[in-house]
């Protein structure tokens, strides 16, 4: 059916958004992958995920950056990157807006909770 084909063509743009975070993502790049024109692919997704494609890809960076805090000692600028960002002060300001916390504070406060290492750490 026409809506199984529109989902595997979505499917594969949120597979690629979160394979190639760290790659400049947008609707002119993705489109091609669902096989439809940037101004098709913008409305479709909206409707069809119940969020924007420029709002997903942020979310998905976050996440993926508040994931790299959690479980790794990587310097922020090298999450910053690898998530997607600009630089480590675009990154920070986009984490503090959606996650209420900097990155800093964030990797602080979430090993604070169970993780019972008692290294310090400068900064």
């Amino acid at each position: 059916t026409v809506m199984n084909d529109l989902d595997s063509r979505l499917a594969r743009v949120l597979a690629h958004i979160d394979a190639h975070l760290d790659e400049r993502l947008t609707a002119r790049a993705l489109a091609p992958i669902a096989w439809m024109s940037a101004s098709r692919l913008e409305p479709l997704f909206r409707e069809t995920i119940g969020r924007s494609l420029g709002r997903h890809i942020r979310e998905r960076r976050i996440e993926a950056a508040a994931r790299a805090l959690r479980e790794t000692e990587a310097p922020l600028q090298a999450i910053a990157l690898a998530s997607g960002f600009y630089d480590q002060a675009h990154f920070c300001r986009v984490f503090k807006s959606a996650r209420h916390a900097t990155p800093r504070e964030y990797r602080y406060h979430t090993r604070a909770h169970g993780d019972r290492t008692s290294h310090r750490h400068g900064g």
